[in-house]
């Protein structure tokens, strides 16, 4: 059976794939005892379904150990190997702390910045770069929180414009937010451990 002879839900993307070989990656570098039993279902996983790689049914070689680990029994050519870069770009959005209202935006920082928190000052000792990350921190309040379960960078301004949008770059992107009028408690929030930035 070829890829074409399937509607689409039956088929992988290649976005799909390559999360699944990232996963294997993970599992693989690991010091979990079954980590070759959950390589193994992956890779059911994989030759299951039709996609650019293998069409359905079909199976890769034996892996090399070299690309995976030592004493793995799945069945994967050597084309499957996880990503080097992410699989998608951070989605640039305009982000405000949840808590106190400040916009937050995603930069470099040099290495002697200097970042207060609610009067604790953070010394920076080498420069960040800021790789793709979910979770913020607020460098106004200090809490730590999600807007997406995907990467998201926080930007000044939004690059892109819909049909239906009646906002304007020249218009800013910073506001007042008056809590009493949103009924909103500053309570209400909980911040979220993670990747913070």
């Amino acid at each position: 059976m070829s890829t074409t002879d399937n509607r689409a839900h039956d088929a992988l993307t290649r976005g799909q794939r390559d999360t699944l070989e990232l996963a294997i990656g993970y599992i693989a570098s690991s010091e979990r005892n079954d980590r070759h039993e959950h390589i193994a279902r992956i890779r059911a996983i994989l030759s299951a379904f039709p996609g650019e790689y293998l069409e359905a049914g079909q199976s890769g070689s034996a892996c090399d150990p070299a690309d995976v680990c030592a004493g793995c029994r799945c069945g994967y050519g050597t084309s499957y190997r996880a990503p080097d870069e992410p699989v998608s770009a951070p989605i640039p959005m305009l982000l405000f702390c949840p808590k106190c209202g400040e916009q937050h935006i995603d930069a470099p920082e040099p290495a002697d910045a200097d970042i207060d928190v609610d009067g604790t000052v953070i010394s920076a000792t080498s420069e960040w770069t800021n790789p793709p990350h979910r979770s913020h921190l607020c460098h106004a309040c200090g809490i730590v929180w999600r807007p997406a379960d995907v990467a998201t960078v926080g930007v000044a301004t939004i690059a892109t414009r819909g049909t239906a949008d009646t906002w304007t770059v020249e218009q800013g992107s910073i506001a007042e937010i008056d809590l009493s009028v949103t009924g909103r408690r500053d309570d209400a929030y909980t911040s979220v451990e993670g990747d913070a930035s």
